[in-house]
């Protein structure tokens, strides 16, 4: 049972000034009245926050070289790619999710299987178009969470925006596979009504103000209060704000969240999920850590007190992909964010296996010695993307503000091996851990990969049906990784697919090999990576709800690209059912 309350009236002016608490009654979901008062919700706000040069390749030429024409021809996640870009939201008048999806539920099996046995629903799926810029905001309904995760029976703070001052509701899914659905809709803030908005003050950032450790945050109000129900499942979740009257009813925009793995049910497998890495690339509020997301300089630092410009952004997609053939496939796994592990590191070591999903690209150097003492300690790894573990960051703020000094390194004012920039450059290379290191990267165009021959005895080629030579059609890319000889881990590599630079008749942005490798060390464990952003799409059971960048140029030359490979797909399932210790 979902619990809310809103806290319009508290926002109400003028406030009592003689520190008297107030009241307000307003209905939770099951239209039963709760009685809040200012000091509870302040408990509330405190108890949600959290316990306290070698490759130097600019990579920010490539990208605003890349993304400087997309939005035109990228279209629309979840629409036609003919589609504008031009404006923020979807305009689709669309009924709120039905009301039948009652979240409580008698019986005792939580598990990823049942949980995907339930009715879905696809109001998920990303309405905005399929960019990160700054300038194609409009403001008009928008919010974010006060945590980048909850706990089940935790509490959870909305900010959210209306400018100009409309009634909106809050949809929230929980993302999966549901059938198809790829989304369930677990509730809405309130449940059979909406609320009225009101504008909230914009930040304002200087076009070059840069060169600073202050990123752009907002400071807005607490709109609405979500007690988690403590029967939700872990999982990446989506919060959708959408009008519900005015001249713009049905726009709406999103925010994703993390609910944490239950205290009461143990998983085999973590799936660590790139949030950072989204914000680094937001360019809500006109900066972003990159010059072609921001308006002029790009920042050295960003905040998650903040929207989205696009609520399953770029890089989380590539996640998206990778959770909808696990819970498909119904693997008995659990859900956190680089920001939980490296406040919590020790937690990796109670699980079978722990994943790394798509573009998780900016780690704090606790979460990357996480990964490591993990490993060494038995625990099996998994890096489904590439890029990953890039740029070492900072968490300041409680968690709220990531810095990360890169083409200004020599700014950054702690200067030991606690510094930002590339892990590579303060004595962590990538390879070290995942057996291969970057980047390589195709932009538009996706090389293939080749089986390698001298893999196919190895026993996660059984019933794939994967012969010497074959190849998995534009699966490289856009961004890739590969075997480094002079790197040393802990293991022998064994290189299951590889794509040797140069033999592509596509024209390459940065040509480089790319390997998917795995290694066995000496505590026992084995660690896998897949070497490319490509692959996770390739597994999908139904990728093609991803119209964005860059598959809808790459399907004009690999319309296959639209659905999944079954070779892979069986290759995935034999690793997984080793990593995760099924019988």
């Amino acid at each position: 049972m979902i619990s809310w309350f809103n806290t319009q009236t508290m926002n109400q002016r003028p406030r009592p000034s003689n520190g008297v608490n107030f009241l307000t009654a307003t209905p939770d979901l099951t239209g039963r009245v709760r009685t809040v008062t200012a000091d509870a919700l302040d408990r509330t706000r405190r108890l949600a926050r959290p316990l306290a040069t070698a490759d130097r390749y600019s990579r920010r030429g490539w990208l605003k070289a890349g993304l400087g024409g997309l939005v035109a021809t990228s279209g629309c996640l979840g629409q036609s790619s003919g589609e504008s870009a031009d404006d923020e939201g979807s305009d689709d008048r669309r009924e709120p999710p039905p009301d039948d999806q009652d979240t409580t539920d008698d019986t005792p099996d939580r598990s990823i299987r049942a949980e995907n046995g339930r009715d879905g629903h696809d109001g998920w799926r990303p309405q905005q178009p399929p960019t990160e810029r700054h300038e194609h905001v409009r403001h008009l309904v928008e919010g974010y969470t006060g945590e980048v995760s909850v706990e089940p029976g935790g509490t959870l703070e909305f900010h959210v925006s209306t400018d100009p001052p409309q009634r909106y509701r809050i949809d929230i899914y929980r993302l999966g596979w549901y059938d198809g659905a790829g989304g369930r809709h677990v509730g809405s803030l309130p449940k059979d009504e909406d609320t009225p908005g009101f504008s909230q003050e914009l930040p304002k950032a200087e076009r070059d103000s840069g060169v600073t450790a202050d990123p752009v945050s907002c400071n807005w109000e607490v709109t609405d209060v979500l007690e988690v129900p403590s029967d939700w499942l872990s999982g990446l979740y989506v919060a959708r704000f959408v009008l519900t009257d005015g001249s713009e009813e049905g726009v709406s925009t999103a925010h994703p969240f993390v609910v944490r793995p239950h205290p009461d049910r143990q998983a085999a497998g973590l799936i660590q999920l790139p949030l950072a890495t989204a914000q680094a690339y937001n360019g809500w509020g006109d900066k972003s850590l990159y010059d072609h997301t921001s308006d002029g300089t790009a920042a050295n630092a960003v905040s998650y007190d903040r929207p989205y410009v696009n609520e399953v952004t770029f890089h989380l997609n590539y996640a998206v992909h990778l959770l909808r053939f696990l819970e498909r496939e119904g693997y008995d796994v659990a859900y956190t964010c680089g920001y939980d592990v490296h406040r919590h590191p020790n937690q990796l070591d109670t699980y079978d296996l722990v994943i790394s999903a798509g573009h998780d690209e900016y780690w704090s150097r606790d979460q990357r010695l996480a990964f490591e003492a993990a490993r060494d300690n038995g625990v099996n790894l998994a890096f489904f993307g590439s890029n990953i573990a890039y740029w070492q960051v900072r968490y300041e703020d409680n968690g709220r503000s990531i810095i990360c000094y890169k083409e200004t390194v020599d700014e950054d004012p702690i200067q030991d091996e606690n510094r930002t920039g590339l892990f590579r450059d303060v004595g962590l290379p990538e390879c070290e851990l995942q057996g291969v290191q970057g980047w390589g990267a195709g932009l538009y165009n996706f090389p293939d990969y080749a089986v390698q021959a001298a893999a196919l005895d190895h026993p996660w080629m059984a019933e794939t049906g994967f012969e010497s030579g074959d190849h998995i059609e534009a699966v490289v890319g856009p961004e890739w990784d590969w075997i480094r000889p002079e790197c040393s881990t802990p293991g022998e590599l064994t290189n299951f697919f590889h794509h040797e630079a140069g033999s592509s008749d596509l024209d390459i942005e940065r040509p480089a090999d790319a390997d998917a490798v795995a290694y066995t060390t000496p505590s026992g464990s084995t660690v896998f990576s897949a070497g490319t952003l490509g692959y996770t799409r390739a597994i999908d059971p139904d990728p093609d709800w991803n119209l964005g960048w860059p598959y809808v140029r790459v399907k004009e030359y690999a319309p296959d690209v639209a659905s999944p490979d079954p070779r892979l797909q069986q290759f995935t399932q034999n690793a997984l059912d080793e990593l995760l210790r099924r019988d």
